[in-house]
């Protein structure tokens, strides 16, 4: 086992890919959370806060926004967790498939506007 050095420099490569899709109440009026199921099974995302060894490779998460401040200034990031109902965040050693999970919601909640993504 190799010991790290506090003066260790960190790589500057991505270690994994992410995203975090805010829902606004029009998409959770869509009821689409059985094919979500579906799809993030299919993509072979499990539920990060499932019991198992450790954090899973391909990671997703279902958020729900309980409460929210507005900041002491206004700014579009804030604007927009503000209008957010929910959040699913998805996270994978590579893009595929949180671009495939990103396209596939965007037909699920249409003809709403597609999800924010941060």
């Amino acid at each position: 086992m190799s010991q790290k050095r506090a003066n260790d420099v960190r790589p500057t490569e991505p270690t994994r890919h992410g995203a975090y899709l805010c829902l606004t109440a029009a998409h959770r009026e869509r009821r689409i959370a059985g094919e979500l199921r579906a799809l993030a099974e299919h993509l072979a995302l499990r539920n990060e806060f499932e019991p198992g060894d450790g954090h899973p490779p391909q990671a997703i998460a279902f958020l729900r926004r309980v409460d929210a401040a507005p900041p002491p200034r206004a700014t579009d990031l804030a604007d927009e967790l503000l209008a957010t109902a929910a959040i699913i965040h998805v996270a994978a050693p590579g893009p595929q498939p949180i671009q495939a999970l990103c396209d596939e919601l965007t037909g699920l909640v249409a003809p709403a506007p597609p999800p924010r993504v941060l």
